[in-house]
């Protein structure tokens, strides 16, 4: 059972690496796929460039140009307040515009992951609150919002990355959450599939069905996630919503089958969030089911 002290939790989660490693279970063999960053490019350019040409133009984003797509996404949204003062009828183009700019943000972050490995914990606190605001503020039309089967197949892991905070910050307003907690929700939805970069794409952007072994490996992008935020000093919370966002309540999940008292309030957000967007966006396999539906 988890301790509840969250320096506890930490050292319980490290021991359990431990003690896994040592095992030569399945899982601990499983933890070894990790690729060198010398195969993370290649493997990066896999996952989210359909050309080589797409991912040159990408690799070339610094620093600078990374505060330049800050400045756009803020222009955005202070032009989105503007446009729909004086103009209720385009509130769902403006939404859209808005969305689109988030979409490149959250490119450029995980770009700069895979080729710098850096993530800057300040930094993305700092957008995702003006994130927050404009979602509570435009939530009924940015929930309308839903990525077309060309741009998941170019950008799976951003777009069900940004569909899946916006869900998970919704859900976080539903139930009163504080600002801050909402902000390092969003903080962490938005990285709880970067684990995924350094894991074969075929994995999760296949249409056939995995084998067993596949299922095992895909299993480990969890574990992966919260090595990368754990490695550049994101929050307690943010690492476990990260590690158990495939957890269930009734310990069919992964990767320590925690029970429902166990799992961290985030993680459940997320799973819940991630399971909504996958039935209500198209993929290319079958079509998105409504709402309603889901």
């Amino acid at each position: 059972v988890i301790s509840d002290s969250r320096v506890d939790v930490l050292q319980d989660i490290n021991a359990w690496f431990e003690a896994y490693n040592n095992s030569g279970t399945k899982l601990g063999e499983l933890l070894d796929v990790e690729i060198t960053m010398e195969k993370l490019e290649k493997v990066f350019n896999t996952v989210m460039y359909k050309s080589e040409s797409d991912y040159i133009n990408m690799v070339v984003i610094d620093i600078t140009e990374q505060k330049e797509t800050q400045n756009k996404l803020s222009k955005a949204i202070k032009d989105a307040k503007l446009s729909l003062a004086n103009n209720e009828k385009s509130r769902m183009d403006v939404v859209q515009t808005v969305y689109n700019e988030y979409m490149n943000y959250i490119t450029a972050v995980y770009t700069r992951y895979a080729t710098h490995k850096t993530l800057n914990y300040t930094e993305l606190s700092e957008t995702v609150k003006e994130l927050c605001i404009f979602i509570k503020e435009n939530r009924r039309y940015v929930l309308r919002i839903t990525p077309s089967q060309d741009t998941i197949t170019k950008n799976y892991l951003i777009s069900h990355s940004m569909r899946s905070t916006v869900i998970a910050i919704v859900i976080a307003l539903q139930l009163r959450f504080s600002l801050s907690k909402i902000v390092d929700l969003g903080v962490c939805c938005i990285l709880h599939e970067i684990g995924q970069i350094r894991l074969p794409p075929q994995l999760y952007m296949t249409d056939r069905r995995l084998s067993p072994s596949e299922r095992q490996k895909l299993a480990t992008h969890a574990v992966l996630g919260f090595n990368i935020v754990k490695e550049n000093n994101f929050p307690t919370q943010i690492q476990l919503g990260i590690l158990e966002h495939h957890e269930r309540e009734n310990r069919s999940g992964y990767p320590r089958r925690l029970e429902g008292s166990q799992i961290d309030i985030f993680a459940k957000i997320i799973g819940v969030a991630c399971s909504f967007e996958a039935i209500t966006a198209p993929r290319h396999f079958r079509q998105a089911r409504s709402s309603y539906a889901a």
